[in-house]
């Protein structure tokens, strides 16, 4: 075999194994965060700004496990303000709100307060609190 057919069939083997290697291009970068559509584990706290509500009183929230937060802005932060949060079982998200702080599953989404602008909600599926304080 001629260095010349070596190297006419080694290129595509190795870019294909390159490609097999890289995981098919995809990345699970932190931008990723919050777009799942099972939700994303947060820890939550309340905040405890005396302010006029809606931009005070919500929760501050951070992905767990990940740098940075995708907040309903679009914008990647450590933390998020959210100045709802919001459940298909009013009871959990009663509940939640009750809490100074606890760990939640759900998604960060955009939601608009009047002439507040885009405050963002937490939309809950589950929610644990700490047991001792």
């Amino acid at each position: 075999m001629s260095n010349h057919n070596f190297r006419a069939c080694g290129l595509p083997f190795y870019t294909a194994l390159c490609f097999l290697v890289s995981g098919c291009g995809h990345s699970n970068t932190s931008s990723d965060a919050g777009l799942s559509t099972e939700g994303t584990y947060y820890s939550i706290r309340r905040d405890p700004r005396l302010c006029p509500s809606p931009l005070c009183g919500g929760f501050f929230a951070s992905a767990l496990n990940a740098p940075e937060t995708l907040c309903a802005d679009q914008v990647l932060r450590s933390e998020c303000y959210v100045a709802a949060l919001n459940s298909d079982d009013p009871a959990l998200a009663e509940r939640a709100r009750q809490l100074s702080t606890a760990i939640v599953k759900g998604q960060i989404l955009p939601k608009t307060f009047e002439s507040f602008g885009n405050l963002g909600q937490l939309t809950i599926t589950e929610a644990w609190q700490q047991i001792t304080p």
